[in-house]
């Protein structure tokens, strides 16, 4: 049961000046606190600060009701900007079908002028889909990412027990794509795969992916002991990742695959 407490923010965007979005997007947009989905993995709930809500990571929401309006007010900032929506949760989990504050939000900066010159929305849910009339709006200025981390779904629910199936994403994808929408699998984190069956279930469906290495803020309650349970380790060594990352450009071209290989 996923407990939902309705909030007000003081602020809904982040700079960005670190990290593997710094340099390709100047803000961050969380119209969510918390995230359903609860990935084993996710390093978001670190961002809490606070030891109840990282270890019940999951189990809470807080809609950020009055993310719209503080969206409306920051427009002198957006003008000719780049959002990634969302960095700290899933915009689309399925809070978002109550309370629609995802789409609110692309609502406000379609009527911003001028707008952001890139927005880049990221999930792993079909419901983004209910927002492809925005979407549309928004032209070459927008591009969805889906998640797919693995291409087993034995092991996504291992790691995303609550999150959308493999199968699913991939078909919101090619929905996306069939659409007209720019679209790009994201591969982050990598978690354990066959990197050629991988590359091929992401070609069929986009012609871009992002991969980025699995990283662990603290060495228990993120997902390590997964893989010392289910005899992964093997999936750990940074050559994993290479094969992922390899495989995919193989399949889609060294240009269309950025990689975030972590010292």
């Amino acid at each position: 049961m996923v407990r939902i407490t309705e909030a007000e923010a003081r602020s809904i965007l982040t700079p960005q000046r670190s990290g593997a979005l710094d340099g390709a997007y100047a803000f961050t947009l969380n119209p969510y606190r918390g995230c359903a989905f609860g990935c084993s993995y996710c390093y978001a709930k670190w961002f809490t600060h606070h030891t109840d809500l990282e270890q019940s990571w999951g189990s809470w929401v807080r809609p950020k009701l009055n993310a719209p309006e503080l969206l409306y007010h920051q427009a002198h900032k957006l003008a000719g900007a780049s959002v990634f929506m969302s960095s700290a949760t899933d915009p689309y989990q399925p809070a978002e079908r109550r309370h629609r504050l995802s789409r609110a939000c692309l609502e406000v900066m379609l009527s911003m002028l001028p707008g952001p010159a890139k927005v880049t929305v990221h999930t792993r849910s079909p419901f983004v889909l209910d927002d492809l009339d925005l979407l549309l709006r928004f032209g070459e200025r927008v591009q969805v990412g889906v998640s797919v981390t693995m291409d087993d779904d034995g092991v996504r629910r291992l790691f995303e027990p609550h999150a959308p199936s493999i199968e699913r994403r991939l078909e919101t994808v090619a929905a996306l794509t069939r659409a007209g929408v720019r679209t790009r699998v994201s591969v982050s984190p990598v978690l354990p795969s066959n990197p050629r069956r991988l590359a091929r279930l992401v070609s069929e469906v986009t012609t871009r992916a992002f991969v980025d290495p699995i990283r662990f803020p603290r060495p228990e309650g993120y997902g390590r002991e997964i893989y010392s349970a289910h005899h992964l380790g093997r999936f750990l060594r940074p050559g994993h990742a290479d094969a992922v990352a390899r495989e995919l450009r193989t399949a889609l071209g060294e240009e269309n695959v950025y990689y975030h290989p972590r010292k």
